[in-house]
């Protein structure tokens, strides 16, 4: 744990508040443009590809400045030392937002994954779908997604022994 205190946290910490902002102003605002502009597939290929980046950059920022999640392994802890890490937001809800972050980008991706596949098999192969049943497949696939949202919001817990940890001298994260 003394790793965690004095090396692991702080580097992570610093990861996060140089890459969010790299990735949210630059990185992806620059593949959405190329995605736009300079790409040749099917509009609703582009559009998938544009959604899981827009979602990116929500997810990004919601994980790099708002949330920044620490898991204390062996132990099931998750620090948190973003901006809405506080006592006035119930950490239930702020790992539900965190599942819907993941769960969004999700999504799109699934759906390009599905519409590549099948663009690459010849029009005769038995493992064509046909629209609906695509259709049915990712609703499928977004109805398990969905699932763990709701998994998130109604079964993810307190610690009994929450506080117990938080004042244990091996927690607390010193400021370097």
């Amino acid at each position: 744990f003394e790793l965690d205190r004095d090396y692991f946290v702080p580097i992570s910490k610093i990861a996060r508040h140089v890459y969010w902002p790299i990735s949210v102003f630059l990185i992806n605002p620059f593949v959405i443009f190329v995605l736009m502009r300079r790409t040749q597939m099917s509009f609703d290929c582009k559009l998938a590809y544009v959604s899981h980046h827009i979602i990116l950059i929500g997810f990004d920022f919601y994980n790099g400045f708002l949330y920044q999640m620490y898991p204390l392994a062996p132990l099931p802890i998750f620090f948190c030392f973003g901006f809405l890490c506080s006592e006035e937001f119930s950490s239930r809800l702020l790992l539900t937002i965190l599942a819907f972050w993941t769960i969004s980008m999700c999504v799109p991706y699934l759906f390009v994954m599905m519409r590549m596949h099948q663009k690459m098999l010849f029009q005769g192969s038995s493992l064509k779908l046909k629209t609906r049943s695509q259709v049915a497949v990712l609703s499928a696939l977004t109805a398990t997604l969905l699932g763990n949202l709701f998994g998130f919001a109604f079964w993810s817990t307190e610690s009994d022994v929450k506080k117990e940890i938080l004042e244990g001298c091996w927690v607390e994260v010193s400021e370097k």
